[in-house]
């Protein structure tokens, strides 16, 4: 409990957006392991994190939610960019289909 105020500080830094979380991570690594605000951060995040897989266990709805976003998420990656944007790539694009004579010839040598 005697980091509770430097913990609250850091919470209201990142609520204010006086600090991105990539700053203050990157500053918290900087400090020695035994550092009693950099261990209390750590150990609050590994309590919010067991408190969200406890509640992903229990709750059949947000584990339906977190499968259907990961669904998404997937999809959008395995989709091939000109579908996602709606361009046509040209034929003689780097990107573009091999011609019978590249892959010919790569299959030969």
């Amino acid at each position: 409990m005697d980091e509770k105020t430097n913990i609250d500080q850091i919470i209201a830094t990142l609520g204010l957006k006086e600090m991105t979380q990539g700053t203050l991570i990157r500053k918290l690594c900087t400090y020695t392991q035994p550092n009693p605000t950099r261990r209390a951060i750590f150990e609050l995040d590994k309590l919010i994190r067991s408190i969200y897989t406890l509640r992903y266990l229990r709750d059949p709805q947000l584990q339906h939610n977190v499968h259907r976003s990961q669904n998404r998420i997937e999809s959008y990656h395995t989709t091939p960019l000109r579908h996602r944007t709606g361009r046509r790539q040209e034929k003689n694009s780097p990107a573009g289909p091999i011609s019978k004579s590249r892959s010919a010839a790569s299959v030969r040598g």
